[in-house]
């Protein structure tokens, strides 16, 4: 008997072709559902894309350049490329890396450390300032997540000459000394911004909007003559190589606007090397550092015992025997000069008829007269680091205090504020207000009446004769006025016998005075150490190029005479009381 086939109840059937049927019907639902996202997009699936590529860039635009007052450029921004990382698109493997660095030259185990990182942005620098041929070598890789951004880098065709005054910037753009850091705010450029869709090789597929607009920093003319600031560097550290000094410094000012013709400091740095920079010597010693000013104080001294009546140009002083008993200190002389009228007292440098000019007066009267040259105050030209100098209240002194301040010991002031005073002898009693900007008309302070500065204009010309202090500040041809300081330093015992500061601060021509000039050398150790053989000549060869460049006429060849020096009186004999 044959078996009968195996059959299904109808109903069985009818289930299945159910099941098939919306299996069919689903398959068919998302065919359909994928044709029309093809050819009809959905914009809220088509933000959400936007949203998932889109990549806000940022486009650098170049920092204000900073000028000389002739035009020469002290600071410029150039292009440059910087090779970056995108975390969330580069794929980390030891092949990639090991390509990126054989490109950049950079250590596989550097990159590692750098993609290692904990930072918000999704972006890692990884080298700054490439060159052409290694963004080149980076772009052939075609590794996805790498980034070749263009940037601006700094360049400082000044070098070291300037570097002080000039300043440099840190690695966000931003002035971190000199002029870079006092305008910083004007020679800031801020970058621009945009969004784009880039796919996931970073390709730009298209732009979608401008978010922010560059804005391009404004280019700063300097008050600075780099002619002069070349020369100013140069010679300064000639004297600091031969004399075996610690350090100098060095200050120029046009005596009528207060401009600022150069500023020189050492040890110096170069800008355009970040990684040889020591922060020891960005100081720019001609505001960060004070000073006691020894003897180029005591042109003030005389001027203000003039101004309170207490004395005239002929007043004579005795002297003899080359020492005074203050209290239970002795004030010294290097020699015995016996009787000496106010002008040989500044001639000579005598730290005996200065005291008894000094001690001629009420203290108040002495500490205001001080106190209006502004040798305790900080510069109106807001530099980093400038610090105000230090005069003691006169309530607290003694007579020995008295004496001493009015030959420069015991009080503090910086070079900077020391060359402004020396602007009101020169400009007839008034100090104009000092500038880093050039400038034409600047506000100004009477210091001295117009008589008392000329006289003592006339008593410094005597210093820088044969029978002065400072006869190697002299410039054939041009009547000059000055005067030397040799300051002994602070040490922990005490007042050093072997570390001096020298110090020169001069004024040319005599006759009708446009510069001033103030130089300090830092403990020389070679050669001689007082400000008439160490700073005086470094002021002579710089002012003697100035003259020449700014076509100052020679004076008359009756008023200009040299005489021979007597070699004893080169030396200065600025010497601290015992």
């Amino acid at each position: 008997m044959i078996p009968k086939p195996h059959t299904q109840p109808p109903r069985y059937q009818w289930r299945r072709h159910f099941i098939l049927g919306v299996i069919m019907m689903g398959m068919t639902s998302l065919v359909i559902r994928a044709a029309w996202l093809q050819y009809h997009q959905d914009p809220r699936l088509i933000k959400q894309l936007r949203i998932q590529h889109r990549e806000v860039v940022h486009q650098s635009v170049a920092r204000g350049r900073i000028l000389d007052r002739r035009g020469e450029i002290l600071a410029s921004s150039a292009p440059v490329r910087s090779i970056g990382i995108d975390k969330t698109l580069f794929q980390t493997s030891r092949d990639s890396l090991a390509l990126l660095g054989n490109a950049l030259n950079i250590p596989v185990s550097k990159l590692l450390k750098t993609l290692s990182k904990k930072t918000k942005s999704r972006y890692l620098p990884i080298k700054r300032r490439v060159s052409p041929a290694e963004a080149q070598r980076v772009a052939d890789l075609g590794l996805s997540g790498v980034v070749i951004d263009r940037q601006y880098d700094r360049y400082y065709p000044a070098g070291e000459s300037s570097a002080h005054l000039v300043g440099f910037i840190d690695s966000n753009g931003r002035g971190k000394a000199g002029a870079e850091q006092i305008f910083d705010q004007q020679l800031y450029s801020t970058a621009g911004a945009y969004s784009v869709i880039r796919d996931r090789k970073r390709h730009k597929l298209e732009g979608i909007e401008e978010l922010k607009q560059p804005e391009s920093g404004i280019d700063i003319t300097l008050s600075i003559d780099q002619r002069l600031q070349y020369a100013a560097y140069k010679e300064l550290k000639s004297a600091m190589v031969r004399h075996k000094a610690k350090a100098a410094a060095f200050v120029m000012l046009d005596t009528h606007s207060g401009e600022i013709l150069a500023m020189a400091s050492l040890p110096d740095f170069n800008p355009n090397n970040r990684e040889d920079r020591i922060p020891d010597h960005y100081r720019n010693r001609s505001v960060t550092d004070l000073f006691e000013p020894g003897s180029t104080i005591k042109p003030f001294t005389i001027a203000c015992a003039l101004q309170a009546g207490v004395i005239s140009p002929d007043t004579e002083f005795n002297t003899a025997p080359g020492y005074l008993r203050v209290g239970r200190h002795n004030v010294r002389d290097t020699h015995n000069y016996k009787r000496l009228n106010t002008s040989g007292v500044l001639r000579k440098s005598s730290n005996v008829g200065t005291t008894k000019i000094a001690l001629a007066m009420e203290p108040k009267i002495l500490w205001d007269c001080f106190h209006r040259i502004q040798l305790d105050q900080k510069s109106s030209v807001h530099f980093p680091g400038a610090v105000a100098g230090h005069l003691p209240a006169y309530q607290g002194w003694g007579q020995f205090e008295q004496a001493t301040h009015g030959f420069g010991y015991g009080l503090n002031t910086s070079l900077l504020q020391l060359a402004h005073a020396y602007t009101a002898i020169a400009n007839q009693g008034i100090a104009p207000d000092l500038s880093l900007l050039k400038q034409t008309s600047t506000n100004s302070t009477r210091i001295l009446t117009a008589k008392i500065a000329k006289q003592i204009l006339k008593m410094m010309e005597a210093v820088v004769s044969t029978e002065g202090t400072a006869s190697r500040a002299r410039i054939p041809g041009y009547r000059v006025a000055g005067k030397t300081g040799t300051v002994q330093k602070i040490i922990e015992q005490g007042y050093s016998h072997d570390h001096h500061l020298a110090l020169f601060v001069g004024i040319a021509p005599a006759s009708h005075p446009r510069f001033v000039i103030a130089v300090l050398v830092d403990d020389p150790q070679q050669g001689g150490y007082y400000g008439g053989v160490v700073a005086a000549p470094i002021f002579a060869k710089v002012m003697k190029q100035a003259l020449r460049l700014y076509a100052v006429s020679p004076d008359k060849a009756s008023d200009a005479i040299q005489r021979i020096p007597v070699p004893y009186l080169i030396a200065s004999n600025d010497n601290l009381a015992e």
